[in-house]
Parts: structure tokens; C-alpha cells; sequence
């Protein structure tokens, strides 16, 4: 069973008649179990214990009616400052609301209060004040982030958009040697990924400078196409795959040890992705152990010659 918030109205007797019983009531209608005086204290009991033991302790918020008769009630004062003490000690609420155009008292200056522009019509300030009461906040339910931001694997020094700009063509890779992707795809590929076109192509310019990716420019366009380059590739298969410096010594090894040259030979053997190891062979160039053979029209990268220092590395 929920338990009704217990809700203290705190205000001047001179208030009662034009707002504090009306919102009280409204607020029991409600299911807001709300404290008034004038409901809860009868002839000879004691105004402390009412007010304070059984009226303000046991609450779990406060609503402090401000206006010009309130401000000056030292009951009120001591109402709020009770109160005041309670918010920080307990955590509980205590909402300003002002009926009147006065000045907040020096307490509660720093808190967000409710003003009350039409007495006659209460309703829609009564539906806000069980919002503030019960800590029930307004704000739309919070949407999944756009796809371009959940991408795994990015190193925490790669932007989101670049990341998602160098996986693009480092998955072309995978199926296409080339991972040429052309300025359409990035574009359509940005926006179902939640990226503004602006964004994506400013991200090809950066990774390009970086040479991570080569930027296929032309006069007039910021990119017609673009792809990945060796490092980039890297960068992605680093963020992506586990194990990839075992690869690159199993590669070596079949390299030395058997006949295999190319790249779909010795990926095949390996149980690994024929870019993977073309990545590998392409590393190994650049290191000087290894010379390729490349053809225009192959998929596949070949092995052209195996140098002594990649052969007394294994030894």
C-alpha cells in the first residue's frame, strides 16, 4: 500500500479564506495527505505540539504560502525556519509559493519557488505542486543515444564521429580491398547513424590529416570519396579485434615456414579474415621484411620475397 506524502501549509490566517483551505483541499483530493491548521487543532490542545510534533516533524514537505499578511506572522517565521532546518537535516521539501508579490524571506531565496498568478483558478498550480511534492519531474523519457556515439571499441582519444568515419571504411575493407567508400554512401550512412553531413565530412578532413584515412577530394567538393589507409585500418583493428599482435606473429611464421604467399592463403590457414593478414602484410612492408607483389585487378596482396631479418627474428 502507498503512503499518502504528509504535506504542511504554512501561512497566515488571513490567507486561509483566499487560498491556504482551497489548496489543501485540493491537494487531499489529490491524494496528498495536506496539514491545516484549522482541520487538526482543537479547543485546549497545545498550539506547539500541534503545529510542530504532530503538524511539521512527521512531514515530508512543507508549502510556505508567501504573501503580504504571511511575511510578517511570526508564526510563519518560525514555521519556515523549522522547516528550513528540517530540509537540511532530513532532506525533506519546503516549496516557497507566493500568492502575493512580496519579498522571500532570506532562507529561501536560493530555492525555486511557485508563483500563483490566479487565485480563482488554482488547478493547474495545485497539479505542479504534487509534481514538487512527490519529486516528479517533466522532462520527455530520455531517447537512445543516435547510433554513431554507441560504437564499441573507440580509443577514449578518437572523437565519436571520427571513429564512426574510420569504421565505415575499415568494414568496406573487410569485403572490398579498396574500402573505397564514395561521398553517397558517407552521406546517406551518416544520416541514418544520426551524424549531420557537415560533421561527417569534417571528420574525413581530420582523419585525413592524421593519415588514417585518404581524403579523395576534387574542386568544388570537400570529398568525393574516401578511404581507409593501412593506419587507419590498424587503428580500427586495434580498437576491434583481441589478439592482434599474435596475428601478426602467426603470419610471420607461415611466411617463414611454409610456401604460402598470399594473402587469402595464408588467412585461410590462419582462420582469420583475408583483410586482417592483408593488413599484416602491408605492416610488414612498411617495417622493410617483406617486398609485395601488387596487381592491378587482385583482391588479394602477394608476398613477393621474405627478407633475412624477418627469417633470424623467428629463429
Amino acid at each position: 500500500m502507498t503512503v499518502a506524502p504528509r504535506v504542511f501549509i504554512s501561512h497566515s490566517s488571513e490567507d486561509k479564506d483566499r487560498f491556504a483551505r482551497a489548496l489543501a483541499t485540493k491537494l487531499r483530493a489529490k491524494g496528498v495527505d495536506a496539514w491545516l491548521d484549522e482541520w487538526e487543532i482543537l479547543p485546549g490542545d497545545s498550539l506547539v505540539q500541534k503545529l510542530f510534533a504532530d503538524g511539521l516533524q512527521p512531514a515530508t514537505a512543507v508549502i510556505a504560502v508567501l504573501s503580504k499578511a504571511s511575511i510578517r506572522s511570526r508564526w510563519v517565521r518560525e514555521e519556515i525556519d523549522y522547516a528550513f532546518v528540517k530540509r537540511v537535516n532530513e532532506g525533506s521539501r519546503l516549496i516557497p509559493v507566493l500568492i502575493d508579490d512580496v519579498e522571500v524571506p532570506p532562507q529561501l531565496q536560493s530555492t525555486l519557488w511557485h508563483r500563483v498568478k490566479d487565485l480563482s483558478n488554482i488547478d493547474s498550480d495545485v497539479s505542479q505542486l504534487i509534481d514538487a511534492i512527490v519529486s516528479r519531474k517533466s522532462a520527455p523519457p530520455l531517447g537512445a543515444l543516435p547510433p554513431y556515439l554507441a560504437a564499441g571499441g573507440r580509443p577514449a582519444r578518437v572523437q565519436p564521429s571520427d571513429w564512426f568515419i574510420l569504421e565505415l571504411s575499415a568494414k568496406k575493407r573487410m569485403q572490398d580491398r579498396t574500402g573505397l567508400v564514395n561521398r553517397q554512401e558517407l552521406l546517406e550512412a551518416a544520416q541514418a547513424a544520426g551524424l549531420s553531413g557537415d560533421d561527417a565530412l569534417d571528420s574525413v578532413e581530420v582523419l585525413d590529416r592524421r593519415g588514417l584515412v585518404k581524403n579523395r577530394g576534387a574542386l568544388g567538393q570537400r570529398c568525393v570519396a574516401y578511404s581507409v589507409t593501412t593506419a587507419g585500418f590498424g587503428e580500427w583493428l586495434q580498437g576491434t579485434s583481441q589478439g592482434l599482435d599474435s596475428v601478426l606473429d602467426s603470419v610471420c611464421v607461415a611466411l617463414v615456414n611454409t610456401q604460402q604467399r598470399w594473402a587469402h592463403e595464408v588467412a585461410a590457414a590462419l582462420g582469420q579474415p583475408e583483410a586482417v593478414v592483408d593488413y599484416v602484410f602491408e605492416v610488414l612492408e612498411l617495417q622493410g621484411l617483406v617486398s609485395l607483389r601488387k596487381s592491378l585487378g587482385t583482391r588479394s596482396a602477394c608476398v613477393a620475397g621474405v627478407t633475412a631479418e624477418l627469417r633470424r627474428r623467428l629463429r
